[in-house]
């Protein structure tokens, strides 16, 4: 969890308020090359969640990433 933290960090986001509240439980953080990556073929992959705003997050990966340099896929509410 802290790895992909630290990836969306480096596009922009922020994780929710109460994360450092509850990081605790999650143990320390791993090393600095993390074990798994994080986004798709190399880029940013974002699917977006019941509650997200799309227009936002979407203008943060155009400010941070460039155009056409993340994958984004609609939700399609829930299962």
């Amino acid at each position: 969890m802290h790895g992909g933290v630290a990836y969306a960090r480096t596009f922009g986001f922020e994780p929710a308020p109460d994360f450092a509240q509850v990081s605790v439980h999650l143990g320390e953080p791993g090393p600095a090359t993390p074990r798994i990556g994080f986004g798709r073929q190399g880029k940013p992959f974002y699917i977006n969640g019941p509650r997200d705003d799309v227009q936002k997050i979407v203008r943060t990966l155009e400010r941070t990433c460039g155009a056409g340099n993340y994958h984004y896929v609609p939700g399609t509410g829930p299962l």
